[in-house]
């Protein structure tokens, strides 16, 4: 049996892949590995969404729509201390 983080699992017992949305957000302020830490800890801490890649300037996650709008997302990263330029699903 293979063991998922929560928010891996719940994308994969509560959505069907077709119901599975991809989000990146172009990301304006990171310049560091801190920075880095603290988005991704921010998107992590997000029911419903999954982490695919952090850069500087950038993250992609798989969200589920039914349980979080990707304005949400955006919000978490913004109260991490960054503005979001752009988001593109």
């Amino acid at each position: 049996m293979e063991i998922l983080p929560h928010n891996v699992a719940l994308l994969h017992i509560c959505c069907k892949e077709e119901f599975v949305k991809t989000l990146t957000l172009e990301i304006e302020g990171m310049s560091c590995g801190h920075c880095l830490n603290a988005v991704t800890g921010s998107l992590s801490a997000l029911t419903g969404v999954l982490v695919q890649s952090v850069q500087l300037g950038r993250a992609t996650v798989a969200f589920d729509p039914d349980a979080i709008e990707a304005h949400r997302i955006a919000e978490a990263v913004e109260q991490a201390g960054f503005r979001v330029a752009t988001i593109r699903q």
